[in-house]
């Protein structure tokens, strides 16, 4: 659904978007040319609330994803799986704002209700467009590293992502630069910790470059090598197995 309001209604929508849908301030991006948007950027669901000035210098998005997880353990008496032989859970539940204002500017906000409490905060960034090919952002964004981790959950095999991703590190605070051109992609930034508990993560950089030598209809060869560096205070690698009830 498509709606043109006034500008002067631009601002009374956003608020009103924002507190009926998280409790603070995120941002985001709508430039789907990117492989490093993929993840961050919806599917554009014809039924999705969209909000758009007259002069066409502002825009909203709302939308969110749900996804459901069900499962039942055979010969587990000890209980060592799970505290009951069956369990079901929402996975995912969230909800997000994006859009632009003065077409270079780009906003981003999603908040999962179904996530622990360090992880309720997603994609939480503002972006300029403005050197196009090369953009920027700023803010809780992923990690330029492992197309695991960076493809959307909506796209993944499986409910959940692989074991490697122990060594991914996900959302982080910082700030990313990426560029593409029509067969190839580069990022690089500079990162913190989580946004509410990274004391211990300590800085980093990362980077990450693809290319894709075939792209075809029906055949693609896409390679890829990414790198980070980080000095933390404390380490340690962890993962849930492949079945997040377990």
């Amino acid at each position: 659904m498509r709606r043109t309001i006034s500008g002067n209604m631009i601002a009374p929508v956003l608020l009103a978007a924002m507190l009926g849908t998280t409790p603070g301030l995120h941002a985001a991006d709508a430039d789907t040319d990117s492989e490093f948007y993929l993840r961050d950027e919806e599917f554009s669901l014809k039924d999705m609330l969209r909000f758009k000035s007259a002069d066409g210098n502002f825009s909203l998005r709302l939308g969110g994803r749900l996804h459901a997880d069900t499962a039942r353990f055979n010969n587990d008496s000890n209980r060592l799986l799970n505290d009951s032989s069956h369990d079901s859970e929402f996975r995912r539940a969230r909800l997000f704002a994006s859009g632009k204002a003065f077409d270079e500017w780009r906003y981003r906000f999603e908040y999962d209700f179904a996530a622990n409490h360090d992880y309720k905060i997603k994609s939480a960034w503002i972006g300029y467009n403005g050197f196009k090919p090369v953009t920027l952002r700023a803010g809780n964004i992923l990690v330029p590293f492992s197309l695991e981790e960076m493809t959307s959950s909506n796209n993944i095999t499986f409910m959940e992502r692989a074991l490697p991703k122990a060594f991914s590190p996900g959302y982080r605070l910082g700030a990313l630069m990426n560029t593409y051109g029509d067969n190839w992609s580069a990022a690089a930034g500079v990162f913190e910790g989580k946004i509410r508990d990274g004391s211990n993560d300590g800085w980093a950089g990362a980077a990450r470059l693809t290319v894709a030598p075939v792209r075809e209809k029906r055949r693609l060869v896409h390679l890829g090598a990414a790198a980070e560096y980080r000095k933390p205070d404390e380490v340690r690698f962890n993962t849930r197995p492949e079945a997040h009830l377990a």
